[in-house]
């Protein structure tokens, strides 16, 4: 049994790779925007874990107007605050049950000017554009 309440999040950072709009099979061929935002780890508290610190990146998607939007002003780079819910997915492979978290996105603010121009990489971080 895969249950999971409503669980809503939000995270701001910075786009490591271009947005992907894409429209979804179906009826009314709803559009989808994918994107990915890295997830910052305090070291302090690895440590205490006695773990490697490991990049962790949050695949994120967006729907209907806010897919459309989030397409036009979203580049490599934006820096931004995402509201977005946690949806718990189960799926089955090769007879095993498989469990796993989907993220979408509910309201995006673009922090960077993102809706008014076009952001530059040049904005990003300089430890985030050696990974992206």
């Amino acid at each position: 049994m895969c249950a999971l309440g409503k669980v809503t999040a939000s995270l701001t950072g910075y786009l490591v790779r271009e947005p992907l709009l894409d429209r979804a099979d179906g009826i009314d061929n709803t559009s989808a925007t994918y994107y990915v935002v890295p997830v910052a780890h305090r070291k302090a508290q690895i440590k205490k874990l006695g773990r490697k610190p490991e990049p962790v990146a949050l695949r994120f998607v967006s729907w209907g107007q806010q897919a459309e939007k989030d397409a036009r002003h979203l580049r490599r780079g934006s820096l931004v605050t995402i509201q977005f819910s946690i949806d718990h997915v189960c799926f089955e492979i090769g007879g095993l049950n498989r469990f796993d978290f989907k993220f979408t996105v509910e309201s995006t603010h673009y922090l960077d000017g993102a809706h008014t121009q076009r952001p530059a990489i040049d904005g990003m971080p300089k430890s985030l554009r050696r990974r992206a």
